[in-house]
């Protein structure tokens, strides 16, 4: 599993070293962030990049520069269609205005799952990657983990966004998310490498560790769920 970083990718290495930055990490750009996918190839890391719409907001003309900008540079996990959060029903009318567009520009693509997405059907085969969006109830729900299950099942990619804590790296890899991210690690680089034991020790020691370390308190979203090894 990955952790996707919104920051200078040799920020991160000088942590972790290339190899592990390659292999566990890589770089989130987007269209107000400024890294440069060619900063990540330079480590032979892969790049996504998110579409700006929660922070600072949607802007259709920053979406589509960067469209162009990015287009041809290798290793691009996917883009996020633009989304609203906490709002299924506005997320697909957006996914279905621009998909293809970003299809023209040759991008695998991320759909977000929002809030109320299982009233409405999943445009499946028109999406590479599920971002689990929403908030925090949903993000960690009976709901998205059903849904969580049919898109490994279906062979596509999993990222959780928001993921800052051991917990939610275990949750994220116990639903099987291939990949994840969180502004945590913007803002302490430093913790990228020492969150990564939870990343790469097999998951039921990783969870039994954590579970020791929490005695005082109960990590409830990773004490029962099945376990996959992403």
């Amino acid at each position: 599993m990955r952790n996707l970083v919104s920051r200078a990718p040799h920020s991160i290495v000088q942590y972790i070293g290339s190899n592990h930055y390659s292999d566990y990490a890589g770089l989130l750009t987007g269209p107000f962030a400024g890294y440069d996918p060619n900063t990540a190839i330079e480590f032979n890391a892969y790049w996504a990049a998110d579409n700006g719409c929660f922070l600072p907001g949607y802007n259709p003309n920053r979406i589509l520069s960067m469209l162009k900008r990015y287009q041809s540079i290798p290793k691009c996990l996917w883009i996020v269609v633009p989304d609203v959060v906490g709002d299924a029903a506005a997320t697909l009318q957006l996914f279905e205005a621009w998909i293809g567009t970003y299809r023209r520009y040759g991008y695998s693509t991320a759909f977000v799952a929002q809030n109320g997405i299982e009233q409405y059907r999943i445009p499946w085969d028109s999406f590479d990657c599920l971002f689990i969006g929403g908030d925090d109830e949903f993000k960690y729900s009976a709901v998205i983990r059903e849904i969580a299950s049919e898109a490994k099942r279906r062979g596509k990619w999993l990222h959780n966004g928001r993921v800052n804590t051991p917990e939610r790296i275990l949750y994220s890899r116990s639903i099987g998310c291939d990949s994840f991210d969180g502004t945590h690690f913007t803002r302490v680089p430093a913790d990228v490498a020492r969150y990564l034991p939870y990343q790469l020790t097999p998951i039921n020691i990783a969870r039994d560790t954590f579970m020791t370390h929490r005695k005082t308190r109960p990590a409830k979203l990773i004490a029962t769920l099945p376990l996959f090894d992403n």
